[in-house]
């Protein structure tokens, strides 16, 4: 079995953020098990090997989310003849297939390329996060380079990059000014949650 985790960068479904009231409170809300249950297993793994969580998630607000949903679908239309292929490719012969190189590489492209869909805000902001101040901070403290979980949707598979490609994540970032200003947050456990802003703590 592979060394465990040292970090792990949690997404959060934006029907909770809506409804919550910002990234924190939605945040809190997960840790204590009463939304997006779906990921309450990983949760309490992390619990008791006392791995930190960070949120580098974007506000959303209604309009962000309804000008990302109207672009979805015009791209789903515009689109549509790729993604039905692939779609009709993975889904095909009851084999689990998993997405090749090149079927990611066309999609991450053309939602880089349109930058119409608030995922790639989400995307951008958390490869700036963690190049810029989760990865550093971690190495700092463990004295070496960290392994870090990205519990992300297979939509965010341009998500690597841009890791691997400073001036589209700088592109996405200049483009999604109005979200870039968020924070990110870290969550350990210590007889309860802690919630940080902004910094990555020690044990």
């Amino acid at each position: 079995m592979g060394r465990s985790i040292d970090a792990l960068i949690l997404e959060l479904r934006h029907k909770y953020l809506l409804k919550n009231g910002g990234v924190k409170k939605t945040f809190e809300e997960i840790l204590n098990g009463r939304i997006q249950k779906e990921d309450s297993d990983l949760v309490e793994y992390c619990k008791k090997k006392k791995i930190p969580i960070f949120v580098t998630e974007p506000e959303t607000t209604r309009r962000l989310y309804n000008r990302s949903f109207l672009n979805a679908l015009g791209e789903s239309i515009i689109f549509s003849p790729v993604f039905l292929t692939l779609m009709g490719y993975y889904s095909t012969s009851g084999k689990k297939r998993k997405i090749n190189k090149f079927s990611k590489n066309i999609l991450s492209k053309l939602f880089g390329a349109n930058q119409n869909l608030l995922m790639e805000a989400m995307n951008a902001l958390t490869a700036h996060h963690v190049e810029n101040k989760i990865a550093p901070s971690l190495t700092e403290i463990l004295g070496r380079k960290p392994l870090i979980d990205l519990n992300y949707g297979a939509a965010h598979m341009g998500m690597f990059d841009h890791f691997q490609n400073p001036k589209r994540r700088k592109r996405s970032l200049n483009i999604w000014k109005e979200v870039i200003k968020n924070s990110f947050y870290q969550a350990k456990f210590d007889k309860g949650w802690n919630i940080s802003k902004n910094t990555v703590e020690k044990d």
